[in-house]
């Protein structure tokens, strides 16, 4: 039965995909804050 290992290999891709958003999204919000200046 590979059923389990096809779905942790799918759920590892998905963990990394969201990985890579999420520092892009970090990136993404540096390069903004340099941009904008503090709302607070």
């Amino acid at each position: 039965m590979s059923d389990n290992m096809d779905i942790s290999k799918y759920f590892n891709s998905i963990k990394v995909d969201v990985k890579s958003d999420l520092d892009d999204w970090e990136s993404l919000k540096k390069e903004l804050y340099k941009k904008l200046p503090p709302t607070r």
